[in-house]
């Protein structure tokens, strides 16, 4: 039977993560303030992000091809754009496993497993608004800057929730 913990040894846990997940969140967006972010991971996030699209679209039978962070195709073209590479919810949702009280083991897991999800749906994203650009285009800044950021944000703390929940359950069963 497991043994539940004081009252307040359970808020001083609470207030650690807390901290922890506010810490992290404060690194995170003070390295993207940086010069070396601005020049280094971003554009080549943003260009693996587009030639990725751009292989899938082929693979569609699109033809398309990258150019730096831009996706052409005899159809259709679109520029990925500052914060469409998915690395921000990818760093709150870091930020959020990292902080946890679980495992380190289980912290990694679950941060591989999470940077592998977002990021493909995050490819899903630029695919559809790919053709959403040919077949619906005046739908396209809506469902850009509405409806995807605001699903890859919802699934970034989904998949948060998920993974804690069973992280927990994990965790609790090897003590």
């Amino acid at each position: 039977m497991l043994e539940v913990p004081p009252p307040a040894i359970e808020a001083r846990r609470l207030g650690r993560v807390l901290i922890t997940f506010a810490l992290l969140i404060a690194l995170f967006y003070g390295l993207t303030l940086t010069s070396f972010y601005r020049e280094t991971p971003a554009p080549a996030s943003l260009e693996l992000s587009a030639r990725l699209a751009a292989g899938i679209l082929s693979f569609l039978g699109e033809g398309a091809t990258a150019e730096g962070n831009a996706i052409r195709s005899p159809r259709y073209g679109l520029t990925i754009g500052e914060a469409c590479d998915a690395l921000e919810p990818l760093g709150l949702y870091a930020a959020a496993v990292l902080a946890s009280p679980v495992a380190l083991s289980l912290r990694l897991l679950g941060l591989l497993g999470g940077a592998v999800i977002l990021l493909s749906v995050n490819q899903l994203r630029i695919v559809s608004l790919y053709y959403v650009g040919i077949y619906y285009p005046r739908a396209f800044d809506m469902l850009h800057t509405e409806v995807w950021q605001a699903l890859i944000i919802v699934l970034g703390v989904a998949g948060w929730i998920i993974w804690a929940r069973w992280a927990l359950r994990v965790g609790s069963l090897r003590t």
